[in-house]
């Protein structure tokens, strides 16, 4: 006898953030296992999937089949299309450069903009690029009330190192189920 097929659900997960903070870069890095430091900017939105194995339900194997939305990091895309790009989104993950403080302020309108659209849909706040610890201009102390505000964990993380990229993605994996399921997400 074969063994069950499992359940393979699907997420769309929405990147956000300012231009440059390394979105397509921590893509990538889940998605391929690659880092390349060329920066390509992003038009509109870039689409890619991944899937990942989750806990068991019950004796059924379950698959993740991750949608990850790269959209572009300029307000004014937010504006005139982020309904039509953040439409149906199950999570987001927004995005920020510690080596430049600016970028996680300018996450409030983004957050904000996201959840006006998509409601209160899990998200973490990833602070991108702590391998370049000489120009860090970010602590935790002024990431902590930040996270708090959005109601977000949050991730040191690095794309070119891979340091806690996975575990993002697959945190929010995970809550994305449990919102599918009708569990609680925190």
């Amino acid at each position: 006898m074969a063994p069950p097929a499992g359940r393979q659900p699907t997420a769309k997960i929405c990147l956000i953030g300012d231009e440059r903070v390394g979105k397509t870069s921590l893509i990538q890095r889940f998605v391929h296992g690659v880092y390349s430091p060329a920066y390509l900017r992003t038009i509109g939105a870039v689409v890619s999937k991944r899937s990942i194995p989750l806990p068991k339900e019950g004796d059924l194997p379950v698959t993740m089949n991750l949608m990850v939305w790269d959209v572009m990091g300029k307000k004014v895309f937010m504006d005139l299309l982020g309904e039509a790009y953040f439409a149906g989104a199950q999570a987001v993950l927004a995005v920020f450069d510690v080596t430049r403080p600016e970028t996680l302020a300018n996450l409030r309108p983004w957050v904000a903009g996201v959840r006006d659209i998509v409601g209160p849909v899990p998200a973490i706040l990833l602070a991108n690029k702590v391998d370049l610890v000489q120009e860090r201009r970010v602590s935790a102390d002024e990431i902590d009330p930040v996270a708090k505000e959005f109601g977000m964990a949050w991730y040191p993380a690095s794309a070119l190192t891979g340091e806690n990229v996975e575990a993002a993605f697959r945190e929010l994996a995970v809550l994305c189920r449990r919102n599918q399921l009708g569990s609680p997400s925190s």
